[in-house]
Order: C-alpha cells, then structure tokens, then sequence
C-alpha cells in the first residue's frame, strides 16, 4: 500500500478549471461549466488519476475564499477564536454557521479561509468511494503567500487572479491581515478600481503589491514564484 501511495497526485479545483498533475504524467486540463455540480467535475477528474492515490488538492478562491476578522483581544483560546469567526463570517455570507467551516491561519491574526461544508463532505465522500485519500487541502491564493516573491522586504501585500475569482491579501502595518476576494471572471476595470480605492483605505501604494496570475496554460516558470502548480503562475 505504501508504494502505491508514494508519490501524491495534485489536483487544483475552480468553478470553471480542474488540473490533474500525477508523476511525471502531463497535466491534464478540464474545463467544465461554472454551474457543473462538484461532484459532477469530481466524477470527471477521476478518470484522470491513477488507482488509489494521494491527493494534494488546491481550491480556487471562489470555491474557498480568504476573510478577515476582528478577534476581540480578551479571547485567547484557540476554539474561541474559531467560533467567532465562524459565526461572523457565516452571518457576512448568509448562510447558518453548519454551512461553513471556517480555519484561521495561526500566522496572521485575524486571517483564514472559509469553505462550504457541502464541498468538503463531496471532496471526502468521492475521496473514499474511489479508494483516494487526501493529502492535503489549501487554498491556491494561501500557497501564493508562501513564495519567495511575497517575502521580498517592502511587499506588504500579494494578488492572486484565478479564472473565477481574484484574492487580495494585504498587512496594513497594525499587525494584521486584511482581505478582498472577488469571486467570477476577473474583470480588468473593475478589479482595477476596487483594488484602488481598498490600497488607499489602508495606505497603501501599488508598488508594495506582487500581482500573480493563475491559468491552465503553461508559462515561463517564476524563479521567485509559488512551488505548488509552478508552471501555471505568471506575474501581472
């Protein structure tokens, strides 16, 4: 079992674009409506991937996107903490609290990432049937955070532009991590002007942004970039 396990499979999931990267396999690109149910694109992805394997999975933005939250400075317990975010950004999206889970990232006070409970249930229920196992499970936009690139002195913020959403994360300077997520087609104008009017609510100019992109097509591989889905980032 072990050797059959030893080397992960990745597999990226947007709305509208679905990656299969087994070893040493080309990357198999899908592209299947943005109104496709997920199990219908998780039963498409699995004719793609070699028995039983270990999956590195990468959510877009639009299917688990960033948020931050004003945690109150007497709450200091870890599960506490939790459940207000929970409940706030439950209540920001309209659904009841069951509907969401919510995972604060223990760096960055303030900042984590919001996922549907129907897709995680979909992604553990299809996992099993087929005998697969999941490795890991991050968002894309997180992954971006973790390059070279963002760690750069003077970045104080990275956007990451997907084909069904754009993530902005930024450190004003007051020890935490704001965010801004567009989910649909980026719009070029349109992101543009939110992206401008949010920089000069926090003080911020463009030149302490790295901008990423993220497509299906292969580019010049970024020495400095994200390591997950390497081939895919270019910068805007």
């Amino acid at each position: 079992m072990w050797s059959v396990w030893s080397e992960p499979v990745y597999l990226y999931l947007g709305q509208s674009l679905a990656l299969v990267q087994a070893a040493r396999q080309p990357t198999v690109v899908l592209r299947p409506s943005a109104t496709l149910p997920l199990e219908r694109v998780l039963q498409q992805v699995g004719e793609h991937l070699p028995r039983a394997s270990r999956l590195h999975v990468s959510l877009s933005g639009a299917l688990c996107p960033a948020f931050d939250v004003a945690l109150p400075q007497g709450v200091r317990r870890w599960h506490e903490r939790q459940a207000i975010a929970q409940h706030w950004v439950a209540d920001s999206l309209g659904l009841a609290t069951g509907e969401l889970l919510c995972e604060l990232d223990a760096r960055a006070a303030g900042l984590g990432a919001a996922l549907p409970t129907a897709t995680l249930a979909a992604l553990q229920q299809w996992a099993k049937a087929q005998g697969h196992r999941i490795g890991a499970l991050q968002p894309l936009w997180a992954q971006a955070t973790q390059c070279a690139a963002a760690a750069q002195a003077g970045v104080r913020g990275v956007l990451v532009q997907e084909p069904d959403a754009v993530t902005v994360l930024a450190e004003p300077g007051n020890g935490t991590v704001q965010t801004l997520s567009l989910p649909g087609a980026p719009n070029a104008t349109a992101v543009a002007t939110r992206l401008a009017q949010w920089q000069v609510s926090m003080g911020l100019t463009s030149d302490r942004f790295i901008r990423l992109g993220f497509d299906a097509k292969t580019q010049t591989i970024m020495g400095d970039g994200p390591q997950a889905w390497r081939p895919h980032w270019y910068k805007l």
